[in-house]
């Protein structure tokens, strides 16, 4: 199966400007009903097949799902969509440095807005074991650039880009990305209620969408602040407001056919923060009559200092987000996106030790308080097995440099 002359043919009636590069019997891309079929080997016999639109971006996945042996091809979602949703701020520019690492760009305001997909350019290369679809123009505001759709032979994974710059400087952005279908396509979402268990949503549990609007925050809201209060700081995600604080980052939307999960790039999603708790990142929600679900970066962060990602002049920004589509319901989903990070724990080599290091922790100064409350040198009963010691030794740390 080889990158045919038809997708040019089609693309140009369209006014499409088209690229295409490289071949492979592992893909099929073609122009099928007025759109561009993808279809690509996803193991076990099955075969994946995403037909997007090239007449409405609004609209982009006409449908998306898995072919079987028989030939007999499973619709898991139709009539969707992938966003991105971006938060721009100013960066502290100073003299000693570029930016000011320890920021707070949330508190000089900001401005968010939806990245909107305007098609003029497709693109197509394929190289070894895997194959992108690029569409342009993405555009926000002053920010351009590019959606890309990566598949890989074997693997039901589709990993979606989002590709940006700006020609202003001294920015600082964040940003909120998933899939939005409509209701009746969804049957409920799941997701793994950190530390808990699995949490099931309908879409009519869902509440409506409310843009999130710059907050000043106290001192006392920042996470281990004095006086902190989790059950008022705005830092903190709110099932009200949609958010969910889910485990693994992902959030599963279950159809009548399968199941879709949505989730970011485990190690380079979050910008830098003092604290890991998790304060919801990722949400659910209804919008103008369709679902929306997905990842996010709070703007808000810890609460204490949130320097938000870097975006200098004329740079690309890559916004990255992953769907995992499988014929099994939800539970089986979000098992299946655990594994990917071999449920973020740490494998164990033969002869070595698992390091990892930079953590600010106050252990050491409440211990030594709670030392001089007590008038003793020895370490006091509640400082004995600290939780954090089990929490390393449970995702697989031996050694840890606080």
């Amino acid at each position: 199966m080889v990158v045919v002359l038809q997708i040019a043919m089609a693309s140009a009636a369209l006014g499409l400007e088209v690229s295409m590069v490289g071949e492979s019997e592992q893909f099929e891309i073609r122009h099928e009903k007025e759109g561009l079929l993808i279809a690509w080997p996803i193991g076990e016999s099955k075969t994946g097949r995403l037909h997007l639109s090239l007449d409405d971006p609004g609209h982009l996945i006409q449908e998306i799902g898995i072919e079987g042996a028989d030939e007999k091809a499973t619709a898991v979602l139709r009539d969707s969509a992938p966003f991105w949703d971006l938060f721009v701020g100013e960066r502290d520019a100073n003299e000693d440095g570029p930016y000011t690492f320890f920021d707070k760009v949330d508190q000089r305001g900001y401005e968010d807005f939806r990245l909107l997909l305007s098609l003029e350019k497709v693109g197509v290369e394929i190289k070894d074991q895997r194959a992108t679809v690029k569409l342009a123009k993405l555009k926000g505001e002053e920010f351009t650039g590019e959606l890309r759709f990566t598949f890989f032979t074997n693997s039901p994974l589709i990993h979606l880009e989002a590709i940006v710059s700006t020609p202003r400087p001294n920015r600082a952005i964040l940003y909120r990305a998933g899939v939005q279908s409509p209701a009746n396509e969804i049957v409920s979402l799941t997701y793994d209620e950190a530390g808990r268990s699995l949490r099931e949503l309908s879409p009519t549990d869902l509440v409506a969408y409310r843009k999130q609007e710059p907050v000043k925050l106290k001192k006392s809201d920042g996470l281990g602040r004095y006086g902190f209060d989790a059950t008022t700081s705005p830092v903190m995600g709110r099932a009200e407001q949609g958010i969910l604080k889910a485990g693994y980052r992902a959030v599963a939307m279950e159809t009548k056919a399968g199941s879709v999960s949505v989730f970011p790039p485990p190690h380079k999603f979050l910008p830098p923060l003092d604290f890991a708790e998790n304060v919801g990142f990722n949400f659910a929600w209804k919008r103008e009559g369709r679902v929306e679900a997905g990842v996010r970066q709070p703007p808000l962060g810890d609460g204490r200092f949130r320097p938000w990602v870097d975006c200098p002049a004329n740079r690309e920004q890559t916004l990255d987000l992953f769907l995992l589509v499988l014929e099994e319901a939800a539970p089986e989903n979000l098992e299946a996106v655990a594994a990917l990070t071999r449920r973020d724990r740490y494998p164990r080599l033969e002869g070595y030790r698992t390091f990892s290091s930079h953590y600010h922790m106050h252990h050491t100064r409440n211990l030594i308080m709670k030392q001089r409350e007590l008038n003793t040198d020895a370490i006091p009963q509640s400082f004995a097995s600290p939780l954090f010691v089990e929490r390393f030794k449970e995702v697989g740390m031996d050694i840890v440099h606080l």
